[in-house]
């Protein structure tokens, strides 16, 4: 939804309300890992409505993040906190003018470095 990037484990259990404010399907960006996998820990979604933006880490108390207007909104499965076999890492990247952040598994950050956004570290580890 606009520059907003919401990343579900669940697309058709969210979707009604998803669409209902703006958010259109892109396909599946990464793939996390099924509970009790060793290495790994539960990924949460963190929502700012005055930025309009999703902080997504597997720290539970939000990175730091609640503190400053980011609410939470759950758990979305599990991501790596280390290398596994198999795993690539996610990227944060974080626009420096709006505060939004974009998530990727390309190291370049696709290309989003000429519009603003700066590498803002590796959230974990995905397939």
């Amino acid at each position: 939804s606009g520059s907003d990037y919401l990343y579900t484990t669940n697309p058709a259990g969210e979707s009604a309300r998803l669409q209902a404010k703006g958010f259109q399907y892109a396909g599946i960006a990464f793939r996390l890992f099924s509970p009790g996998v060793a290495g790994t820990a539960e990924f949460f979604r963190w929502f700012n409505p005055v930025l309009g933006d999703h902080y997504y880490t597997s720290d539970p108390a939000g990175g730091g993040k609640a503190q400053r207007g980011y609410f939470y909104e759950g758990s979305i499965g599990y991501i790596a906190t280390v290398r596994l076999a198999g795993s690539r890492e996610l990227y944060r990247w974080l626009h420096l003018g709006t505060g939004r952040h974009f998530y990727t598994t390309d190291p370049a950050g696709e290309g989003l470095g000429k519009k603003g956004y700066r590498f803002d570290g590796i959230a974990g580890y995905v397939r």
